[in-house]
């Protein structure tokens, strides 16, 4: 699972939209804008392929953000990664935290 948003919403020091700050358990920070290089515009496939190294073995990757609208870079640049079972949570961290027993887990994991 892939967290999109911001490090510091990942880690729940700060929450701008939901009543509730941090990230779901198990779920690693990739924020979207790591995939753009520095004019702005997509990495390379080649690095992609090494930033998201660590997930090529991954079965499946559920990707999110806060809404489900940052989460879509990620997914597009996971494809371009070349990992194939890459799937958008569309209700993101907002649905998410909209249920009061799903856990939520703050800091690095």
């Amino acid at each position: 699972m892939i967290d999109s948003r911001e490090e510091r919403r990942y880690l729940g020091l700060e929450e701008a939209i939901d009543p509730v700050a941090g990230h779901i358990p198990s779920a690693k920070n990739y924020f979207w804008k790591q995939s753009l290089n520095e004019e702005g515009g997509w990495k390379d496939a080649a690095a992609l392929r090494k930033q998201f190294g660590e997930l090529h073995n991954a079965d499946e990757i559920i990707v999110y953000c806060g809404s489900g609208v940052t989460a879509c870079p990620n997914v597009l640049a996971l494809k371009e990664a070349g990992l194939p079972n890459v799937k958008l949570y569309s209700g993101s961290w907002s649905d998410w935290v909209s249920y009061k027993d799903n856990p939520v887990a703050t800091g690095k994991e």
